[in-house]
């Protein structure tokens, strides 16, 4: 009775709404929301309804043909009028009249995690890996079986080889279940099948488990294990471990040079604006200044995400003469969000609804990848059965994959701390 509750009380809120309406069009819509909201509240597998749809299929038919057509039996119509057994009908006139209201007030965020990772799709038969190109040992943090990091010890990968990724793991939607049968408009379940979008569902979950591996963080350094790994936590320069650390310093290179950690504050004594301003955007460009004179290049910030709830102070606490006395970072702002050339660097905005409102954190993702996933799309299944019986059909997706984050990947990613 309560499958379709969040219809119901949005019908209901309609209702309130017409019955704020005022002359002749408030009060007729009123009765048809009524009939409306009690046929919701009926159970959709009810024989009754059943029936009902294979007698509008006839209607339906008549309307194509453009005919009259008669009543078999008494029939309840969705606004409430009640058709007699025998009534004829202009049996196109009688479609239109049965309209139904369809609302759909679902919002969901853009895939925002995976951006930060190296992406690769796996063949059947190809055993999941990474390949470490970087001259030297480096530590492995492992994807769990539920997604998660992995319990037990972590992987050393040597030199010019390749480490196997454990899983791939499979990773199954919540079973969306659609009707097969309406009572206007006769069998829809291909397109009741056309309105689901699994795909969507799946890539949602997997960008949530993706957002809890980059947000996790220590107080301490990583020791290279994985129960003490944390993406946002303090770099190592001094484990005697050398393929454990962070950064495994030629003897020429000062340590005190670059970023001791990935977990920045715009400003460490205190008072911070609450807003992505100019202090956020000094504390990033200055990480990437410390890091782009080694080895790899120049590191680039790529983007800002932060919660959607959050301003953009930037333009207001920076100020840029032009020809025409208005500020060309104000101007960029507006119309791209994105701050070009600012300190020679570019950045982009990315407002995530999916971020606590109050998070005190933005996360910026850099030109490199933070780590690896990985993809099995040939072994991607979709699983749709179907209840003639209760009018009901189930459908879900299942798509496999791995993970893996390297410790000296983990400066590609740093959390910016921008609220007291």
């Amino acid at each position: 009775m309560q499958r379709n509750q969040k219809l119901i009380e949005k019908l209901e809120g309609l209702k309130k709404t017409a019955s704020t309406a005022i002359g002749a069009q408030g009060e007729a819509v009123i009765p048809k929301l009524d009939a409306m909201i009690e046929m919701e509240k009926r159970d959709q597998t009810d024989p009754v309804m059943i029936e009902r749809a294979k007698q509008l299929d006839a209607l339906r038919s008549a309307a194509l043909q453009g005919t009259q057509y008669t009543y078999a039996e008494a029939t309840a119509l969705p606004d409430g009028t009640v058709r007699d057994k025998g009534q004829m009908v202009d049996a196109r006139a009688e479609v239109s009249k049965i309209q139904v209201m369809k609302i759909n007030n679902f919002v969901y965020a853009q895939s925002s995690a995976l951006s930060f990772f190296e992406s690769k799709n796996f063949a059947d038969n190809e055993v999941p890996f990474y390949q470490n190109e970087t001259g030297f040992e480096v530590s492995l943090c492992l994807a769990g079986i539920d997604g998660g990091i992995r319990s037990r010890s972590g992987g050393i990968v040597p030199s010019q080889s390749q480490y196997q990724l454990p899983g791939p793991f499979g990773l199954t939607t919540e079973v969306s279940k659609y009707k097969l049968i309406d009572p206007l408009r006769g069998n829809i379940a291909d397109e009741s099948l056309a309105l689901i979008d699994q795909s969507r569902d799946w890539t949602l979950n997997f960008d949530a488990r993706l957002w809890a591996i980059l947000q996790t963080n220590r107080a301490t350094k990583n020791t290279g294990n994985p129960q003490n790994f944390s993406t946002v936590a303090p770099f190592d320069f001094t484990n005697v471990k050398k393929e454990k650390r962070t950064f495994n310093l030629h003897s020429t290179i000062d340590s005190a040079n670059l970023p001791q950690s990935n977990d920045l504050d715009s400003k460490p004594g205190g008072g911070r604006s609450g807003y992505i301003d100019k202090a956020t955007l000094d504390a990033i460009v200055l990480y990437s200044r410390r890091l782009s004179g080694l080895s790899w290049g120049p590191i680039q910030p790529m983007e800002i995400f932060f919660p959607s709830a959050i301003d953009l102070q930037v333009v207001t606490s920076i100020t840029q003469s032009t020809n025409d006395g208005t500020s060309s970072i104000s101007k960029q702002i507006v119309t791209s969000g994105t701050i070009g050339e600012l300190y020679g660097q570019k950045f982009g905005y990315r407002p995530l609804p999916t971020l606590p409102a109050n998070s005190k954190y933005c996360y910026v993702r850099f030109n490199m990848p933070v780590g690896l996933v990985g993809f099995k799309p040939g072994l991607d299944q979709t699983f749709n059965n179907r209840y003639p019986e209760k009018n009901i059909g189930e459908l879900s997706m299942q798509k496999w994959w791995t993970w893996a984050i390297a410790e000296q990947h983990r400066p590609f990613m740093v959390r910016v701390r921008f609220k007291d």
